[in-house]
């Protein structure tokens, strides 16, 4: 029997899932929750574009404990990408406000590029050597913040530092001390060596799991703390000028 899967959130559902339509095709979901913030996501999403796209304009974590744009191998994330919908636009002259404070969290000054409506912020390459970018964009009376890191250089960075420095550079004294210690026969040679490449692949899993979970944190942080200052800047009223001779 096919498992059948929440459109939104990718959770297992049940008897009580819920029926919508969404760019001319009915889905299911798990709960309101992700009924109401697909629908957002869909009223986002451009004109013509396909249910995949109205999909990934959804994110909202909590919900039946899945993160739908984590790309997984195994349980390790490789990708991360957070959005939120502010009701209410922000001002094009508050947008610096949104890049200072995006440059304070992550201590990385950055790229700043702007089109139209709409603005992004890329991490600089010479100062470290992550994948990420940050857009913000306003259409019709709201504010989309999308956040998206690409893992790739910390993947390289944790198995290859790991696998080369403890796998490759490691397991000839392993194997000395253990024949020495041990005084083992050399044909132990063929269960030692598979045992230390196990321990070293498990060992860089361990690493990279910590080091992405505390990357996943940080983007949120990012994103709730953007997210609150859009909205504090979309419901700010301009201030009105004084009379002409006053």
């Amino acid at each position: 029997m096919t498992k059948r899967t929440c459109a939104a959130c990718d959770g297992e559902l049940d008897d009580n899932a819920i029926q919508l339509k969404i760019r001319g095709k009915t889905v299911q979901v798990c709960c309101k929750d992700c009924a109401t913030k697909l629908k957002e996501a869909d009223g986002f999403a451009e004109s013509g574009a396909s249910l995949r796209i109205a999909r990934r304009n959804f994110y909202r974590p909590g919900c039946n404990d899945v993160t739908p744009f984590g790309m997984i191998v195994e349980d390790n994330i490789i990708e991360r990408v957070v959005e939120r919908i502010v009701d209410g636009e922000v001002p094009e002259s508050e947008y610096s406000v949104m890049v200072d404070e995006t440059r304070r969290m992550l201590q990385n000054v950055g790229q700043v590029s702007q089109l139209g409506r709409s603005f992004s912020w890329v991490a600089s390459p010479g100062a470290t050597q992550r994948r990420l970018e940050i857009m913000v964009s306003v259409r019709g009376g709201r504010t989309r913040i999308t956040i998206q890191e690409n893992f790739g250089p910390l993947i390289g960075a944790v198995f290859g530092g790991v696998g080369g420095g403890m796998g490759g550079g490691g397991v000839w004294p392993v194997i000395g001390i253990f024949l020495g210690a041990f005084h083992l026969p050399p044909s132990a040679i063929a269960a030692i060596i598979p045992l230390w490449l196990v321990t070293t692949y498990a060992t860089a899993r361990t690493v990279y799991h910590r080091s992405s979970g505390r990357r996943v944190r940080e983007l949120d942080a990012v994103a709730d703390r953007l997210e609150a200052l859009a909205r504090e800047l979309a419901s700010e009223k301009p201030a009105l000028r004084p009379p002409s001779g006053a």
